[in-house]
């Protein structure tokens, strides 16, 4: 009996750090899927023979199967999650990092952002390190990119 525990365990530890993998290297749920209709396939492929060799006998057992495929399919989607969210952690960018000399057209000086969206210049900078807005600086200066511009601040302020 512990030797099927320990093969039930080692069988969910592996699919957990096998999902955690394939979204901590790719960055995407799109291998967990193939793997999933990997795996459903498969397990068709072992049922229905197991029917034949069985006589009909393996019926006893297919919902414990079925209950057991679903763990799986569970342990690996936690997996999956897991590692696509240290992929973000790995991945993520500071804000405020420095921008590069050919984004800066799509940006509009702080000064400038401000005055549009009717707000003061700490307050935006503020915004910008704190990520609520997306910008950086370049040569000393900060910028915020033009997305973050609000419809009504735009449109009564431009000239």
């Amino acid at each position: 009996m512990e030797l099927l525990l320990n093969i039930v365990l080692g069988t969910f530890a592996a699919a957990f750090v096998i999902g955690c993998l394939f979204t901590l290297i790719s960055g995407s749920f799109r291998g967990i899927r193939i793997l999933l209709i990997i795996l459903s396939v498969l397990f068709v492929l072992v049922v229905i023979p197991g029917f034949v060799v069985t006589r009909g006998w393996l019926i006893f057992l297919f919902f414990q199967l079925m209950t057991f495929w679903i763990v799986i399919y569970m342990f690996l989607l936690t997996g999956a999650a897991a590692g696509f969210g240290v992929y973000k952690l790995i991945h993520k960018t500071a804000p405020g990092s420095a921008i590069d000399e050919t984004e800066l057209n799509n940006y509009l000086g702080l000064i400038e952002f401000s005055t549009r969206e009717g707000i003061s210049e700490e307050r935006a900078l503020s915004r910008i390190k704190n990520g609520f807005y997306r910008g950086g600086q370049f040569q000393g200066n900060w910028f915020v990119h033009q997305s973050e511009l609000s419809g009504n601040g735009s449109e009564n302020q431009q000239p």
